[in-house]
Order: C-alpha cells, then structure tokens, then sequence
C-alpha cells in the first residue's frame, strides 16, 4: 500500500483534473485526515468553499458519535470522512457521479475505519428509503430535481411540491436532517425557486410546509468575520441576502428533528 502522503497528492492531483469544466466542482475537496498529511509535506492542499465552517456548525448542534448516518449526495465524501471523524458507527452515502464515488473508494483504505464507510453509486430514491438512520445529512441536492434526478417533465411549481413531499417522507425514516438547498432550480438563474430569492422566502417556506414533520432545531447563515466565514442563527444583520458572499454562501443551513421518527423502526 501506499503511503498516505503519496495517496494525498495523487487524489489531489485527481480532484484538480476532475474539477476542470465540471460544474460541481467546487464541492470537490479532499477529507481533512488527507489535507493533514499535504499541510505536513508543505504542500498546498485542497480546500474550497467552506466545508470547513459547515461542518464546524453542525457539530455544535448534532453529536455524530456511534450514530448511524446517512450522506445523500455526498461527492467526493469529506462530510462522510468527516462523521468518522467524529465517531460515527456507520456512514452509508449516495452518489450519482462515478468519479466521485471512485475517489471515496481510493481514499477509503486510508482513513481510519474503512469497514464503516459504505458508498452507493446511484441517485439516493427519496420513494424508497432503503433504512433508518440518525442523521442524514442533505446538502444542496433537492433542488436539481428534476435534473440530475427525478422526473424530468416536472415544472418548477412541480419540483417545489415534490420538494416538500421528499422531506416530509424523510422524517419516517432520519431521527435528526441536516439540510440545505440552493434557490434556483436546476441551479439555473432564471428558475428561481422563490420571487425575491431571499434568506426570509425560504425559511418561511420550509417551517409552513413542513411543522407536521419536523421540529426546526436551529438554522444556520454565513456571515463574513475578520477571520473568514462562520455560520450564526439568524439576526437582523444576517436576514438580509448580501450578493456579495454569493449563491452559495447566502443558503441557510437547518438543523432538523423528526417529529415521525419512530426508534421502533431501526
């Protein structure tokens, strides 16, 4: 085997060719137990976005240890490393895309329980759960419905009932969902998802249509710090959308518990 610098740079490398052109590109990012061994070489690691401050905000909130959790849409997997990290039992995730689930297999010998990491390539079949789980962890996923999943001769008003009711379904079977969706649907920017594509339209629209089925622990929002991004409860100064952090730093991240869950079931 080899050794897990050497793995660390070529999954580097890997993710850097993969990225080009790729529109999903920036969730690609390397697990932190490999970006531990490139910043011990010198080397310049991959790290993009804030995957970093996210999961930061979920572990103030949600204890993953001996949990069993579940990644819908995991990528390149560094939420799924991450949980193991943080002492999960078992971490099951879906992915359509073939060269992310092939870099979570190349990576997965590597980390520190591999015979707890189970990964499916495949799109996650909101009709059909397949198991209960702890936590699920849904990031970014359901508004490409109709896109890279689902039906594809849905309408935008469509997508958001199908929405709705694949979150609702979702709390039979996750006792605690970390969630996050983007405001346009298919991710383009003339179908967006709500008239003024604000922080306000989309919380309001979630805790009306989802009170019967799940509890709205905490919400986060990205604000910008003197030391980088950190996502705090909503206030006056973080309601408002601010263009200036861009798309994705202006979705609001839910904390949710299950009001259907139901312990009998696992």
């Amino acid at each position: 085997m080899h050794s897990t610098l050497e793995v660390s740079m070529k999954l580097k490398k890997k993710l850097e060719e993969d990225g080009q052109g790729e529109r999903h590109a920036l969730y690609h990012v390397l697990p932190e137990f490999l970006n531990a061994e490139l910043m011990e070489s010198g080397c310049q690691n991959i790290y993009r976005f804030n995957e970093r401050e996210r999961f930061s905000f979920f572990k103030q909130f949600v204890d993953f240890k001996g949990k069993s959790v579940l990644d819908i849409g995991c990528n390149t997997g560094y939420f799924m490393f991450s949980v193991l990290d943080e002492g999960a039992n078992q971490i099951t995730g879906y992915e359509g895309k073939t060269s992310c689930v092939n870099f979570i297999m190349q990576a997965k010998p590597y980390c520190s329980h591999p015979e707890k990491i189970h990964v499916l390539n495949e799109y996650y079949d909101f009709s059909n759960a397949g198991g209960t789980y702890d936590v699920c962890l849904l990031l970014n996923v359901l508004h490409h419905l109709g896109d890279d999943f689902g039906d594809d001769e849905i309408n935008k008003d469509e997508a958001k009932k199908k929405i709705i009711e694949h979150l609702r379904f979702m709390s039979h079977n996750v006792d605690t969902l970390i969630f996050q969706m983007g405001y346009n649907w298919k991710g383009e920017h003339d179908k967006c998802l709500f008239a003024d594509g604000t922080k306000q339209e989309m919380i309001e629209f979630l805790q009306l249509n989802l009170a019967e089925s799940w509890e709205f622990v905490v919400i986060g929002i990205a604000e910008r710090s003197a030391e980088g991004i950190r996502y705090c409860t909503p206030s006056e100064n973080n309601i408002q959308r601010d263009d200036e952090l861009r798309e994705f730093l202006n979705r609001p991240i839910f904390i949710l518990k299950s009001k259907k869950f139901n312990t009998t079931n696992k």
